[in-house]
């Protein structure tokens, strides 16, 4: 009797019943949701399309194709169903797939899309969607640059010279589009600094694309490229320059022969060296020759190379200099020498010299001594180091007694025995 008496005050009370007819209300709404079909459409926005792999590597892969740009769109689908099913439905539940079998050449293009449902069992059906969509296709290559260098700004101290700039790494690979890496002409190293050197040096190098038209292309009007991050050095080498004189060097120069008194003209008698500070720094002149005295007779000339270190050069553009001898105060007389003398003797054989005289020796020499010149003043020497029981030949040295400057031009030599003791 009580809890009837509870419940009727609850039934007069307003504010219950206001409470107990709002959810009587949902109650039979949902039921009726439920029961009965509520059929309506909704629209799924931000539905991303998938490119299915298989169409990618059948029709897009025979022809080297790929998808650079529009695959990352997203599109509209517009759904049918009973509402409480199509009201829980996410980009998950449709499924976008271009339909690439049209494609056959690079560019931008319109593609058909093609909306399913991701569980086909699903109670719901595709009422419409975005028809199309712009890809861009092209083909994916891979090109190397050469790597040229620029840095205006650099200069070399006095008496110094830029030999050359090199960039390293040499090339550069980059990977992308075809239709991108096409606009590439050239790839640059380049260095803004403002520096005078006086030494080799590396800087950090900045690379930069130029088109054909010698034009800068920025980073962001190349698209989809890739390559690989490394650093990127410009070595810009400096040579020392000095001007050394050439000076004539000599060999089988007879004893006691002053060379200095030999008078003669050089094509070039200074050069303009470059190389490394360290080398050039420490060369004061450079050799030519050396000439063979033997060989030096009247109306002589020589055709010398520079003896240059490997890292040096002549930036003069010189290679060689030309050896004229001067004759006008040269003489040569023919004699016959019966002074033959040796030395150094082997002291395990006995030696005979077979010769008892030099015939048709040709001398050359300062006019006033070679008038004088008579065969007592000359000396056959015969060096018998290197002797053996198969020599039978040996050449001779001959000298001048006395201070005149006079010389044996051509070979000569002696017959000899030899027999072991």
């Amino acid at each position: 009797m009580k809890n009837k008496l509870i419940f009727s005050n609850l039934l007069d009370n307003n504010r219950v019943l206001r409470v107990l007819s709002v959810f009587l209300a949902f109650i039979a709404w949902l039921v009726v949701a439920i029961t009965i079909d509520d059929t309506r459409i909704e629209i799924i926005d931000n539905v991303p399309i998938k490119i299915n792999t298989t169409d990618l590597n059948s029709t897009l892969g025979a022809r080297k194709l790929s998808v650079i740009e529009g695959a990352e769109q997203t599109i509209s689908v517009r759904v049918e169903g009973i509402s409480y099913i199509i009201g829980n439905l996410t980009p998950d539940d449709v499924v976008a797939t271009p339909i690439l079998t049209s494609i056959v050449d690079a560019g931008e293009q319109e593609v058909q899309i093609m909306v399913t449902k991701a569980d086909p069992n699903a109670n719901f059906k595709i009422a419409s969607h975005t028809p199309t969509v712009k890809l861009n296709f092209d083909r994916i290559t891979t090109k190397t640059f050469p790597l040229s260098v620029d840095a205006p700004n650099i200069r070399v101290a006095e008496g110094y010279l830029r030999q050359s700039m090199t960039a390293s790494p040499s090339e550069f690979s980059i990977s992308g589009p075809e239709t991108q890496i096409a606009r590439i002409s050239r790839c640059v190293l380049e260095y803004e600094g403002d520096e005078i050197l006086d030494d080799t040096k590396v800087f950090p190098g900045k690379l930069v694309f130029y088109d054909a038209n010698g034009e800068e292309i920025s980073p962001s009007q190349l698209k989809n490229l890739s390559y690989a991050e490394q650093q990127h050095e410009i070595t810009i080498t400096v040579w020392r320059r000095k001007e050394v004189p050439v000076h004539l060097s000599f060999i089988n120069v007879p004893q006691g022969l002053d060379t200095s008194s030999l008078k003669y003209t050089l094509s070039a008698e200074t050069v303009t060296i470059a190389g490394p500070k360290e080398i050039v720094d420490k060369r004061e002149e450079v050799t030519v020759g050396p000439i063979d005295f033997s060989k030096i007779s009247i109306g002589s000339s020589f055709i010398l190379d520079l003896n240059l270190d490997a890292a040096e050069t002549c930036i003069d553009g010189i290679t060689n200099v030309n050896v004229e001898i001067d004759s006008e105060s040269l003489a040569k007389k023919t004699i016959t020498i019966t002074n033959i003398t040796s030395r150094n003797k082997p002291a395990g054989y006995d030696v005979a010299i077979k010769n008892t005289e030099i015939a048709n020796v040709n001398m050359v020499g300062n006019t006033d001594d070679i008038e004088k010149l008579t065969e007592k003043d000359l000396i056959a020497v015969v060096d018998l180091r290197n002797v053996d029981q198969n020599t039978w030949r040996v050449p001779v040295s001959i000298y001048a007694t006395g201070n005149k400057f006079v010389w044996a031009v051509g070979e000569y030599y002696v017959n000899v025995t030899v027999t072991e003791k």
